[in-house]
């Protein structure tokens, strides 16, 4: 398990404390780079991910369907819900062939099962232990209960979020906005992280009196790049009186989990 992960318990205590002390906290780990702090699976996951990045689509497509294929038969073996769904519709997964008999002989688990016990979604291999509880932020008003496994679950994502961002010229280390639902304490706007150079900007905190405000504060901590949901900055730039805004530090912004929609 990777020290971010251990040090996981005490993420909401540390967004809450003064960006002074949080200086204080985050100097030991100061001394190497941050993936050092990340452990061997980083590098392994991120070394597979960048070997999968020009395939060919006709290899990536047989790469899916195998992976595909893979998750389904673990699913059956180990996880209890999916077991005992897919034998009450009597599912052959062995005939399973193309992605359109996937589609057509798996049915929807839907975000209402995961809520009624999300407990079943555990693999037997595994205990509640080996697990951390995270909550989704609650965009559609009822956050949802998940478990990342520890040591591999969080690692995987910021592979994922890196090699993505990494092609608009981010480097571990750049200064980042975040408008992502973070939820950073009571009646405050916004927290810096030293460890991770992210400016985390409250969308609950978000209306017309300091819309100008967060613009300013993304201008003043020279953020390179802004990650949001969509409808997150789309807000803030509503909300804004200002004509125009120039942030010479700013690279690129970098929008996810929610669709992007034309206007």
């Amino acid at each position: 398990m990777s020290i971010e992960d251990r040090l996981y318990p005490f993420l909401n205590f540390y967004k809450r404390t003064p960006t002074w002390i949080k200086r204080i906290l985050v100097f030991p780990f100061s001394i190497f780079p941050r993936e050092k702090y990340l452990e061997k699976n980083y590098k392994i996951f991120m070394k597979e991910a960048l070997s999968y990045e020009f395939l060919t689509e006709e290899q990536i497509k047989e790469f899916q369907f195998l992976k595909l294929n893979q998750v389904i038969k673990y699913a059956y073996r180990t996880v209890p819900f999916y077991r005992n769904k897919w034998n009450e519709h009597g599912i052959n997964l062995n005939s399973i062939q193309s992605f359109d008999d996937f589609s057509k002989t798996i049915p929807f688990t839907t975000r209402a099962d995961v809520q009624k016990d999300a407990k079943q979604f555990i693999p037997e291999i595994y205990s509640v232990n080996d697990y951390m509880k995270m909550n989704t932020g609650g965009s559609t008003g009822i956050p949802l209960e998940i478990y990342f496994l520890k040591g591999y679950t969080r690692i995987a994502y910021n592979v994922y979020t890196h090699l993505i961002w990494q092609r608009f010229g981010y480097e571990m280390g750049d200064c980042y906005a975040r408008l992502r639902g973070d939820v950073i304490g009571k009646n405050r706007l916004y927290t810096y992280d030293p460890y991770r150079k992210s400016l985390m900007l409250s969308s609950f905190g978000l209306n017309e009196k300091n819309a100008n405000y967060y613009l300013e504060l993304i201008r003043k901590y020279k953020v390179k790049y802004i990650a949001a949901y969509p409808a997150s900055l789309y807000t803030l730039m509503q909300l804004s009186t200002k004509k125009s805004f120039h942030v010479p530090s700013l690279k690129a912004i970098m929008l996810g989990s929610e669709n992007v929609l034309d206007f």
